[in-house]
């Protein structure tokens, strides 16, 4: 699921945020701290 999504510790809060954050841009860490 979305390899190296962990570096952000995304994975251990929100494990759906793959769906948002597929990409390292600042847009899409964005999106992903808003959900």
């Amino acid at each position: 699921m979305g390899p190296g999504r962990h570096v952000f510790g995304f994975m251990d809060k929100f494990p759906d945020i793959t769906c948002v954050g597929v990409d390292l841009d600042s847009d899409s860490l964005k999106k992903g701290k808003q959900i």
